[in-house]
């Protein structure tokens, strides 16, 4: 048991998720709110082990110096001053702080799964969703397509003008600016129907993402 385990976050926890676990436990178990008789040494055990945990100095030193992980009655953190310490100072069983470790990770494997639970049904319910936005999408890809090679056809018959105009001797309708344009124009036509064909693959790739986790 360590100080990761007390606040219920993992060794590579972020201040931020530190924080939260900490304002998480205190509320609970401050001793104004928490009436059980074991409250009070449970809010101080989390005080000490977010007082370490909260600092990165602290931190460091603690993660450095217990790479067992262990703590107990004896305290074997070598901090600066051991004495200071509120579980340095106070006998707690062994068989309190295991109970008080297990049931705040039983209550929070039950709200993983209650949350895993309800965000698989909202996910079932988007699964056809994605699927006829798919096949519309393939619908909508193709007339894209048949638009933009004409779209591009059209433009690349323009420049083949102008082109065959300037060479000529002839003025190019709407100059050099025009036919750039036209070639722009062409080009974002060429394009424009493989950017679209992007949207049902992508959407393809969603829904097997998410089948695969409603039936992981």
């Amino acid at each position: 048991m360590n100080y990761y385990d007390v606040l219920g976050i993992e060794k590579s926890a972020t201040p931020e998720e530190i924080k939260q676990a900490y304002r998480a436990l205190v509320k609970k178990y401050h001793p104004d709110v928490n009436k059980a008789g074991n409250a009070n040494t449970f809010f101080n055990l989390i005080q000490e082990a977010y007082d370490i945990l909260g600092n990165e100095k602290s931190r460091k030193d603690y993660d450095l110096t217990n790479n067992n992980g262990k703590i107990n009655n004896d305290y074997n953190y070598n901090y600066n001053n051991k004495e200071d310490s509120w579980f340095y100072n106070q006998t707690v069983s062994d068989e309190e702080i295991n109970e008080y470790i297990r049931r705040e990770k039983s209550q929070r494997s039950i709200f993983v799964k209650i949350f895993r639970i309800l965000l698989k049904i909202v996910l079932i319910i988007l699964i056809p969703i994605i699927s006829f936005t798919k096949h519309v999408s393939v619908w909508i890809s193709s007339v894209i397509l048949l638009i933009s090679r004409i779209v591009m056809g059209l433009f690349v018959l323009i420049v083949l003008k102008d082109i065959y105009d300037k060479l000529s001797g002839g003025t190019p309708i709407g100059g050099w600016k025009g036919t750039i344009g036209s070639i722009i124009v062409a080009f974002v036509a060429y394009c424009l129907p493989y950017i679209v064909m992007m949207i049902p693959v992508g959407l393809e790739l969603l829904r097997d993402k998410i089948q695969d986790f409603i039936f992981e």
